[in-house]
């Protein structure tokens, strides 16, 4: 059921690329169909970012899959546009590009990256693909330690008991509630290190507010799956946000277009520092 509603919800938030205000054109659409297996796992979440009410048209819902070495985290936006790409082109092989309807309308607000964490190793990557005509880029770093302050209050989540934490991280402090139901160590995003799944979290000025809106925890293992990312390039975590900023700054410029056309928005990354 939330899947069926989510993809509703999709169908009716995209709309003609052309007459979309954007800071920069999306992405190539990458092929399902070379995914591959990575990990199995007993727990699936989903969050929206944001949402202004419940859930509406338009609003960024994400995914995160906790498996028995490996999590991932990203936008089931971002994945039903690669797979509305990939039934297309099966379906009209002789097509030299992708019609515009399969464009999100607001690609700003989407999470263009892929993390995974080693849960193992104790190893996150983020794997950003990026605008187009800017190259995929990838960095590695330990998973963060978060150092919580865990605190005496309790919320329900979708029916689960949830108790709060706080905590700072680069630049922003956060208010978290997770689920000792539902052990595992991780949350949205890169957030984790708490004695359960976070279900909710926000900082102070909820510029970034993540929400659960659907879990799935069946007796039935999950799949996780990778795109092949050997083509993305290396890049050091401080100097992607510095990309990511010049896009939104003059990204038309970047790519040998005209200055005059910027985005009426600022950048404002998770990450402050």
């Amino acid at each position: 059921m939330v899947i069926r509603f989510l993809l509703y919800m999709f169908i009716f938030s995209i709309s003609t690329y052309i007459n979309a205000q954007m800071c920069f054109f999306p992405g190539r659409a990458r092929d399902i169909k070379s995914l591959s297996f990575v990990d199995s796992g007993r727990l699936r979440v989903w969050y929206v970012l944001n949402a202004t009410k419940k859930l509406s048209k338009g609003d960024d819902i994400h995914i995160l899959e906790i498996g028995d070495n490996v999590s991932k985290y990203y936008s089931y936006n971002v994945f039903l546009m690669d797979s509305l790409s990939t039934y297309y082109m099966i379906n009209n092989p002789n097509s030299s590009c992708i019609p515009h309807f399969v464009k999100p309308s607001d690609a700003r607000k989407y999470l263009w990256s892929e993390i995974y964490k080693d849960l193992k190793n104790n190893k996150l990557i983020e794997y950003a693909h990026m605008p187009l005509y800017i190259s995929d880029c990838k960095y590695s770093e330990e998973i963060p330690d978060f150092r919580w302050e865990i605190c005496n209050d309790t919320l329900y989540i979708k029916n689960k008991l949830c108790q709060k934490a706080i905590c700072s991280f680069r630049g922003r402090q956060y208010i978290a509630w997770f689920c000792k139901e539902l052990n595992w160590s991780n949350g949205p995003w890169k957030f984790g290190g708490l004695p359960g799944v976070i279900l909710k979290i926000y900082d102070l000025n909820k510029e970034y507010v993540y929400e659960c809106v659907g879990i799935e925890n069946d007796k039935e293992k999950i799949s996780i799956k990778s795109y092949d990312y050997n083509n993305y390039n290396d890049i050091e975590r401080t100097d992607l946000l510095k990309l990511w900023n010049d896009i939104f700054d003059h990204y038309f410029l970047m790519i040998g277009g005209s200055n005059k056309l910027q985005c009426t928005d600022k950048y404002n990354p998770l990450e402050l520092e």
